[in-house]
């Protein structure tokens, strides 16, 4: 009797890692700030975010509201967000006690 043959098995060979992407670039206070997305193995989006540079937390406006807008990069597509809006609100807000220390807003908009 001879020996029996192995079977293949039809598989297709996926990429090993999660790949991320930076999107738009912009300065905030004295550093800048990027939007990017993560893709997973599948080529899925599994997370989207804003990275600072320690610099774009100084020299911020201590007197009004600013507003920044960042594209997510082309690979957020299939996501339903496309940019993100980061406001600076140097004397807080509403709520007293909650939100009335400087800090900042992110908001993730749709298409």
């Amino acid at each position: 009797m001879g020996e029996s043959q192995p079977q293949k098995e039809n598989f297709v060979v996926k990429p090993n890692h999660v790949e991320t992407f930076q999107g738009e670039n912009k300065t905030i206070g004295n550093g800048t700030a990027y939007s990017w997305v993560t893709l997973d193995r599948e080529r899925n989006p599994s997370s989207i975010g804003v990275n600072f540079t320690e610099l774009a937390l100084k020299g911020l406006p201590e007197g009004k509201t600013m507003e920044f807008t960042l594209a997510l990069p082309k690979e957020a597509a299939p996501t339903a967000y496309n940019h993100i809006g980061i406001d600076w609100n140097p004397q807080g807000h509403e709520p007293q006690g909650i939100y009335d220390k400087p800090h900042f807003d992110f908001h993730f908009y749709r298409r």
